[in-house]
């Protein structure tokens, strides 16, 4: 099959995906599902192999995504219920007055997205967009689009993030002229998407019911359980929470090109600075600062993680589906 019939193809079966989606109203999951299939066969991969390439394609992004959207949800929970997204944004507010609060936020962001993948990092800062719209009374799309945007273009241009370290090597680039003129590109990039988001949330953009309901109940536990606190988190405790992650990531990345590589100590710091173990360090950290110290039992702690899961699999489902269509457009 000749490469201009196989991109026909694939912009057929996206076309499909967004009707699907956004005309239809079907879920996203299944739709990736059933997009890929169809784009398998019209490809011409036999259709004896396709469930396998699903497998596959599931198994592989879920093999790298499920742990981090876990974690993340379940830090992000507990630093929601808490009330610490409440306390920081309130402290950033008075800090900053309300008119620099999103301008702070997209600075904050753009610092975060360095040394972390996108999705890890915005999971983190889901809860602090959502207090940040409560204390100012606006929808959460005016303080998130900015942030999404400088995040992802971080994502895609500035190393250590891995497409362009792997375009770097497949180029012969430098890396680190790589990293030196990403930021430089994306510094006036995040100054214009402040301003264009700015522009375009002039007009009233409607939430998704999910997001919509999950925006309205935020703050409510959602465990079934009274929480009562003793005290409340400082906002130190809870900034500390969210660069702990980042410090570990960047202690592995920076680190390890300071020491002899395959040593004991870079495979040491290779695994500190690993984003699973980040996560999983700072969520038991905050398992306790968060919530046993500030008045919680080790009960009710469990409990408010845990309820932050059934939203994450909706995400982590899509992410493995989004996988399978990938793997089939590598495959054909």
């Amino acid at each position: 099959m000749s490469p201009l019939m196989l991109l026909l193809i694939a912009v057929a079966g996206v076309a499909l995906l967004l009707l699907g989606v956004i005309k239809f109203k079907m879920p996203a999951f299944i739709v990736l599902l059933l997009v890929s299939m169809l784009v398998a066969l019209a490809a011409g991969i036999p259709i004896q192999e396709v469930a396998g390439l699903v497998t596959e394609g599931m198994g592989g992004t879920l093999g790298s995504v499920a742990v981090l959207v876990g974690l993340g949800a379940m830090l992000g929970k507990v630093i929601e219920i808490s009330g610490g997204a409440q306390v920081l944004s309130t402290r950033f507010t008075a800090l900053f007055g309300p008119r620099r609060v999103i301008a702070a936020l997209t600075t904050a962001a753009f610092l975060l997205a360095i040394p972390v993948f996108f999705d890890v990092g915005f999971i983190v800062l889901v809860p602090i967009i959502y207090g940040f719209a409560k204390a100012l009374g606006v929808p959460p799309v005016k303080i998130g689009l900015p942030v999404g945007a400088i995040m992802l273009a971080i994502h895609v241009v500035v190393p250590p993030h891995p497409g362009v370290v792997g375009g770097a090597e497949i180029l012969g680039a430098d890396i680190g002229w790589a990293t030196i003129l990403g930021l430089a590109f994306c510094a006036p990039l995040g100054v214009l998407s402040y301003f264009v988001a700015k522009r375009i949330n002039r007009r009233e953009i409607p939430m998704l019911p999910e997001t919509a309901e999950q925006f309205e109940s935020f703050g409510a536990s959602g465990t079934g359980t009274a929480l009562a606190k003793t005290k409340a988190p400082t906002s130190s405790m809870v900034i500390s929470m969210i660069l702990l992650p980042i410090v570990m990531i960047m202690l592995g990345t920076v680190g390890g090109s300071l020491v002899a590589a395959e040593s004991t100590a870079a495979n040491i710091l290779g695994f500190v600075g690993s984003p699973a173990v980040a996560l999983l360090v700072t969520v038991l950290v905050s398992y306790y600062l968060l919530g046993v110290r500030s008045g919680w039992t080790s009960e009710q702690t469990g409990k408010v993680m845990d309820s932050a899961l059934a939203p994450a699999a909706i995400v982590i489902l899509v992410t493995g589906a989004g996988g399978v269509f990938g793997k089939v457009l590598t495959e054909s």
